[in-house]
């Protein structure tokens, strides 16, 4: 879709890079080194691929795909017209050190909000990212789809689509491609973790916690800009890359990454004791009206809702052609459909685009449950994730008939056989009722095997 409509849509390759190493080796030691030395100046590395734990860089990468002239139409295995798709492109890479905390999804959006600013020419109405299946990137976590949302809701795209690929299947990204130039450009570097006059990493130092702070707050800063010396500019299949180092901690607005967490994956009782998880679980609410999600696919899409003053339509639709890609009460994407006309193969994007009938979304995933909320676009991958969906975006004040049932239950709970004194035959309404009758009473049964005579 993205290299049909190139005017109309940007699409990134996303994911994070194996761990750089501070002090030794910078990558692992199996990356062949192919630089030439003087017999009197041979290279001395250390023993160990990484001599000082937990001194590890994160390099976060964003692949824009794009090609370098015209997108060219090819024959498939079948005969039939496809669109060559792009598989390359600039790549823009964020590095953070990653000693005390672990990158989420609001850092990958505040990257990706950062490469879009210093770059308007890529600004599109609609966004396209492929990731991988990590806990920070994956569409199936409801954690990763709230923050998409708001990324969708505030950057006023028509659309945005995140999808992975199947487990076992992430060779397939195109940035895993270009991680391994990066990783021969830093074979035989060694990234110091000493300041300059010392020997020893402050780590191993006798320091106060403020006097370590300071000192590897200095080392990480050395070590992201020598990692950026070997990145920053070069040059792959004619395309930039741009790397940058983080230094300071993320300051953007969302801010509320542990309350929207607890929202979540809380019970309902908690949310609705908060005022602010509320207010988080309405704005859930509003991007589930807009959502289309599957499993290991998300996507927003202005306009699908079903009410017509909501404030998604006070904007001029920019992306027109992808708009006008079929919309269904199942769909706000075309989902897989088989080809009627080859046996075992599915349908081309141009074919989907001209399609009269589609498959529901999922529905040739024998192995996952598939079954459809029939209140909103949302496929239940799982019993737990079916509960918490109905529990959180449609559940609300139950029912005189559930609460008729819960009453019911309990009351047979109560007069339930284990309720009752085995010495006396006194019936009370909780086992602590009778637990306490038996301790006054002592009306206790001798515990163990009855004796044999």
């Amino acid at each position: 879709m993205c290299a049909e409509y190139p005017d109309e849509a940007v699409i990134f390759s996303c994911d994070s890079k194996a761990k750089v190493h501070i002090g030794g080796q910078a990558v692992s030691r199996y990356h062949q080194i192919r630089t030439f030395f003087p017999s009197d100046d041979v290279p001395h590395y250390h023993d160990h691929d990484f001599p000082v734990p937990g001194y590890l860089i994160e390099p976060d990468g964003f692949l824009m795909l794009k090609s370098h002239g015209d997108n060219e139409i090819i024959k498939d295995s079948l005969g039939r017209d496809v669109l060559k798709a792009p598989a390359t492109g600039p790549l823009w890479v964020y590095n953070r050190c990653v000693k005390n905390t672990s990158t989420t999804v609001v850092d990958h959006l505040s990257d990706l909000n950062n490469v879009l600013e210093a770059n308007p020419e890529m600004n599109r109405a609609v966004l396209a990212l492929v990731c991988d299946g990590g806990a920070d990137w994956s569409p199936k976590s409801t954690l990763t789809q709230f923050h998409l949302g708001r990324f969708w809701r505030d950057h006023n795209f028509d659309m945005l689509i995140c999808v992975c690929y199947a487990p076992g299947l992430s060779r397939y990204n195109p940035i895993e491609h270009l991680w391994s130039p990066c990783s021969k450009w830093l074979a035989g570097v060694s990234l110091s973790a000493c300041l300059p006059g010392e020997d020893t990493p402050p780590s191993q130092q006798s320091l106060t916690s403020e006097e370590l702070h300071e000192k590897e707050k200095q080392v990480f800063s050395n070590a992201l800009d020598a990692l950026d010396s070997y990145w920053n500019g070069k040059v792959h299949d004619g395309f930039r890359i741009t790397s940058k180092g983080i230094t300071e901690p993320r300051v953007d607005q969302y801010t509320d990454f542990c309350t929207v967490k607890d929202t979540l994956t809380g019970s309902l009782k908690s949310v609705r004791e908060s005022e602010e998880k509320t207010k988080i679980l309405e704005e859930w609410k509003y991007f589930v009206k807009h959502m289309d999600r599957r499993r290991g696919f998300v996507c927003f899409r202005r306009g699908v809702c079903d009410e017509h003053m909501c404030d998604c339509r006070n904007k001029e639709v920019q992306a027109v052609n992808i708009m006008k890609l079929p919309v269904s009460r199942r769909w706000a994407f075309p989902p897989i459909t088989p080809d009627p006309q080859h046996l075992d193969h599915y349908m081309t994007f141009h074919q989907l685009t001209t399609a009269l009938k589609f498959s529901n979304p999922d529905e040739h995933l024998k192995e996952v449950m598939n079954s459809h909320c029939d209140k909103c676009r949302y496929v239940f991958t799982s019993e737990n994730d079916k509960a918490k969906h109905l529990r959180l975006i449609h559940g609300g004040v139950r029912s005189r008939s559930e609460s008729a049932s819960d009453n019911s239950s309990g009351a047979a709970k109560k007069s339930k056989p284990g309720a009752k004194c085995p010495v006396c035959g006194e019936v009370f309404s909780s086992r602590y009722q009778l637990q306490k009758h038996q301790n006054e009473k002592n009306h206790k049964l001798g515990r163990g095997r009855p004796k044999k005579n």
